[in-house]
């Protein structure tokens, strides 16, 4: 008799393990569906991660751009101390500075038409 008895036992624990595995797996579905919406579409996703990259992209290529302009810089600092010809070029182009025995000539792009009208009534 005690076997039988054990067998009726074992049958009904194993009708409970059926479902508990049927409901484990309801909730394992449910647990990683939840983890895979989390990772794609919640706050720090994957979404969001591309949107960081692409801000980090962009804030390199300044920091790039402000990198070359720091050396154009340094080296115009550099000529500066060196020589007096970087001073004479600098004064040349943005004042307009010219020496005692040179001529300047100015010639506007706005007037080219009317100078090419003077030439023509010349002829």
């Amino acid at each position: 008799m005690p076997y039988i008895r054990g067998s009726r036992h074992f049958r009904v624990l194993k009708i409970y393990s059926s479902t508990i595995l049927k409901f484990f797996a309801i909730f394992l579905i449910v647990v990683l569906s939840y983890l895979q919406y989390a990772f794609w579409y919640k706050s720090a996703g994957v979404a969001d991660a591309k949107i960081l990259m692409l801000k980090i992209e962009e804030k390199e290529e300044e920091i790039n751009s402000i990198k070359v302009g720091n050396r154009r810089l340094i080296a115009e600092v550099r000529d500066l101390e060196d020589g007096l010809d970087a001073v004479e070029e600098r004064a040349r182009s943005l004042i307009g500075m010219i020496k005692e025995d040179e001529i300047f000539l100015r010639v506007n792009s706005t007037n080219a038409s009317s100078s090419y009208s003077l030439e023509t009534e010349l002829k």
